[in-house]
């Protein structure tokens, strides 16, 4: 009798035992679903807390919000809970929407997140047609017809006046022409004068920038070039947006964020559903900042492991403390 070779072998097991191995397989895949439900409706998130410091007033900075397109986010109790205390606060609260042509109700997922979370929102048009788009900007109330569109947005906080405006480098390689934007476009003979201007009657006033360049862990030459550009021109905070988390520079006067990373995302690689909470205390110029990962359908604290703080910690300006998880600076 022939002696079968170890492939035979298995073959031959399998064959007879077929029946308990598709019983197997289904019994994993009940237990496998039961988990990601248990999970999913279990899973607590850490808390970020506000500044302790009583009276000061705050304004708070986030990473890119991604519109969901296979499930509601604002279904999940747990979509932003650990943000309430900075965000109910804070007397003001930015994050940047990314508008994706597979998402079907834009319009009332950016309502959701304007009425219940954030002050103010910026947008950057990752794949949305100008037909569609037209929609989206009729409910924000903005035009793109209109040549000053999201111009200048102003807020008095105390004595204080706030100027907020946002921009994208429409010359990064990653980003279409044929695909049009609800921000001013990145260019110096433009926002020169305008920064200049706003600057000679106002006390802070931040930007908003969307690079195009995604995944990019490093900051590139343009990207200082023109951050760089925006400080000397007198902007006092800039807020880089890209995928991932960037480093953090202070230039003149100006703190630069080149990317707070994805504040919400549904991809699946973790490393772009991370991001940063920045909370700016502007009574004493002292900055918060605290490394948060978007998962099990809610944002919660990143608690970093020994490298992830120090690979952070060299991302962040030099006289920066880390206490508590959390990294804390003054400008």
């Amino acid at each position: 009798m022939r002696k079968l070779t170890l492939q035979e072998k298995i073959l031959k097991y399998i064959k007879h035992n077929k029946r308990y191995n598709l019983v197997l397989i289904m019994v994993l895949f009940v237990v496998s679903i039961a988990s990601i439900y248990f999970v999913y409706n279990t899973f607590t998130p850490d808390v970020i807390e506000s500044f302790e410091e009583e009276n000061h007033r705050t304004i708070t900075y986030t990473g890119n919000l991604y519109l969901q397109e296979y499930n509601d986010i604002f279904e999940s109790e747990n979509f932003l809970t650990s943000l309430n205390d900075p965000l109910s606060k804070n007397e003001l609260s930015f994050t940047n929407v990314v508008l994706d042509k597979k998402v079907d109700n834009k319009n009332e997922q950016i309502n959701e997140i304007q009425d219940n979370y954030f002050t103010d929102l910026t947008f950057f048009n990752k794949n949305v047609p100008y037909v569609d788009l037209v929609d989206v900007e009729r409910n924000i109330g903005l035009s793109l017809e209109n040549p000053n569109l999201e111009d200048v947005v102003e807020h008095r906080i105390g004595n204080r006046k706030v100027s907020f405006l946002s921009f994208v480098d429409k010359n990064s390689k990653f980003i279409s022409n044929e695909v049009p934007q609800i921000n001013h476009e990145l260019e110096p003979s433009f926002f020169l004068p305008k920064i200049q201007e706003l600057k000679k009657d106002g006390d802070l006033v931040i930007v908003s920038v969307n690079w195009g360049i995604p995944n990019e862990r490093t900051v590139t030459n343009r990207q200082r070039e023109l951050a760089h550009a925006l400080s000397d021109a007198g902007v006092d905070i800039i807020i880089g947006n890209n995928s991932v988390v960037q480093e953090i520079e202070e230039y003149n006067d100006t703190v630069i964020f080149y990317s707070l990373g994805n504040l919400v995302s549904n991809d699946y690689i973790s490393n772009y559903k991370k991001s940063l909470v920045v909370q700016h205390d502007i009574e004493s110029n002292q900055f918060k900042v605290t490394p948060v990962q978007y998962t099990h359908g809610a944002l919660t604290k990143n608690k970093l492991n020994f490298f992830e703080e120090k690979t952070l910690l060299k991302q962040m300006p030099k006289q920066t403390l880390y206490k508590d998880g959390e990294f804390y600076f003054e400008r």
